[in-house]
């Protein structure tokens, strides 16, 4: 962002500009799909028939004008969960996540990076280490959450490859549950080394992945502010912002193990 620009010109810029960008010197060779899911924590009290400068100027459509802003970024990234092939996905989530950050009514609050490699075939621990970094969550957020990775986890633990599989996967999270909303994007590369076993599926031997943190404030003051140049991006309402930022499972595809409730790990250092 450029620092001798207004807040207004960057509002217009974002509202108005497609951004030029490549992912060239991101995308390695490994990255075969990608999946995204999105949440929402709290309660949404937008007025339905709410419009225009309505939506972004009275925080009680606050939720709506919040998706609509994230359907937006994802326009301008050509980032579609719901119609793109996890193939296609992986590229354009770059971008969006890039958009994100340039978006000026969010601010990038968090971000680092966890490593870690997994050996055990339990499945449910892989995923609460993922899940423990929602250190802000509350247990039942973080049982929603933990739900929803599982889902999107189906494509992964499923897979039937020959020798080794890496599968990005995005949780992308508004949390409205608190005072000053927020919004958690993380996003997980999960690589899955397999052992040979003569004619049968092999087994899955180790899985390394990485966590990407990102947490964001919704600044909402900003949205009010600029609530007259909001009212000309198109309205989303929450739930089709929901269905719209999740790609569709596959039907045939099941888990191997059962879900159970989220329970802190240790992670190894």
């Amino acid at each position: 962002m450029k620092t001798n620009q207004s807040v207004r010109e960057i509002v217009n810029a974002w509202i108005h500009d497609l951004p030029d960008l490549s992912v060239a010197s991101i995308v390695t060779s490994d990255e075969k799909a990608a999946t995204s899911r999105a949440n929402f924590l709290g309660e949404d009290n937008s007025d339905p028939a709410a419009a225009g400068m309505d939506i972004y100027s009275k925080e009680k459509n606050l939720p709506t004008a919040v998706s609509s802003i994230m359907n937006h970024n994802m326009t301008k990234a050509k980032f579609h969960p719901a119609a793109e092939d996890p193939k296609t996905l992986y590229a354009s989530f770059l971008k969006y996540v890039e958009v994100i950050d340039s978006c000026p009514f969010l601010h990038l609050t968090r971000t680092e990076k966890q490593q870690q490699s997994f050996s055990s075939k339990n499945y449910n621990q892989l995923i609460d280490q993922v899940v423990g970094l929602y250190d802000s969550v509350s247990q039942s957020d973080k049982n929603k959450i933990k739900d929803s990775i599982a889902n999107i986890a189906k494509s992964v633990f499923s897979q039937t490859k020959s020798d080794a599989f890496t599968n990005l996967f995005s949780e992308v999270t508004l949390d409205f549950d608190r005072p000053n909303p927020k919004l958690y994007l993380y996003f997980t590369q999960l690589r899955m080394k397999y052992e040979h076993k003569g004619l049968f599926k092999p087994d899955v031997e180790e899985q390394e992945y990485t966590v990407h943190v990102t947490e964001y404030d919704v600044l909402k003051d900003v949205i009010k502010a600029y609530a007259s140049e909001l009212a000309k991006i198109d309205k989303t309402n929450l739930d089709d912002w929901l269905k719209e930022s999740t790609t569709k499972e596959r039907k045939d595809a099941a888990l191997c193990f059962k879900v159970t409730p989220y329970k802190e790990v240790e992670l190894v250092s």
